[in-house]
């Protein structure tokens, strides 16, 4: 079973290489995803969730580059967020059940 951490609060400018390096001493890294838009965070995802679980406990709240990180267990997006994603895009200007426009929820009269 993999091991799927939350790193918040990286500077910017950090590079995945970086995250690599600090990381690997726990455990082999299946992969290692950035944020750029907006950035500051990651998810540095272990082979092994004993790997994972190892890293979160000695780096949760250490410096890196100068900043004092989080990590955390990455959790599982809740079905409303997949909602709300799914949803995304239909909006105001498609054409609903009632042959009007809008979105609403209630009738127009």
């Amino acid at each position: 079973m993999s091991g799927k951490l939350y790193v918040g609060n990286i500077p910017d400018d950090t590079r995945e290489g970086e995250l690599e390096d600090k990381f690997s001493k726990y455990g082999k890294i299946s992969s290692v995803w950035l944020a750029r838009n907006p950035p500051g965070f990651a998810f540095v995802t272990f082979s092994d969730v004993r790997d994972a679980e190892d890293a979160m406990a000695d780096m949760n709240d250490r410096d890196f580059l100068g900043r004092r990180i989080r990590v955390e267990m990455s959790r599982e997006r809740r079905d409303r967020d997949r909602d709300r994603d799914r949803d995304r895009g239909r909006g105001r200007d498609r054409y609903d059940d009632r042959g009007g426009r809008g979105g609403g929820r209630f009738p127009r009269h």
